[in-house]
């Protein structure tokens, strides 16, 4: 993060450039950040392949949503942060709606599956999405268990 000056006051500017992580913390709780990460915080795509794995690996063998549920956000959390936009991220918001919708979190589906609609919406990630259809329906299924008339018909309509 680069310092500018602006009427006196030193405010930040924000860089072209995605941050890149360099924290090898496989596991890591979500965390709230009072300004900007710092790379120390951030971890690179390899460790998140590594925590993304071990994140599915518990949810098959005790389905501890506290814990699966924290890592998925955390990952979810550094891709975002570091700008990641392939596959690797649409599979990780994926499992994550998946697994949500298993346990019954549908306030973490509902923010994993409004990211997917985004994704879906970019042809290259689109492309290498495992789910789309079950993702879309799972949606329609959710709006229209929530009662979400409007929503309904906003989704119908894309």
């Amino acid at each position: 993060r680069r310092e500018g000056r602006t009427n006196g006051r030193s405010t930040p500017e924000v860089s072209d450039k995605p941050l890149e992580g360099k924290n090898s913390d496989v596991e890591r709780p979500f965390m709230r950040f009072d300004g900007s990460p710092r790379a120390e915080d951030v971890r690179p795509l390899p460790v998140l392949r590594e925590a993304f794995s071990r994140a599915k690996e518990r949810w098959e063998s005790s389905r501890d949503w506290s814990y699966v549920g924290e890592m998925l956000r955390s990952i979810r959390q550094d891709l975002t942060i570091q700008m990641v936009q392939d596959g690797f991220v649409v599979e990780v918001h994926e499992y994550w709606a998946q697994v949500a919708l298993e346990f019954g979190d549908f306030k973490q589906f509902d923010q994993a599956a409004a990211q997917l609609e985004v994704y879906y919406l970019d042809p290259p990630l689109e492309s290498g999405a495992g789910k789309v259809q079950e993702v879309l329906a799972w949606r329609l299924l959710y709006f229209t268990l929530e009662g979400e008339g409007l929503a309904t018909t906003e989704f119908l309509r894309r």
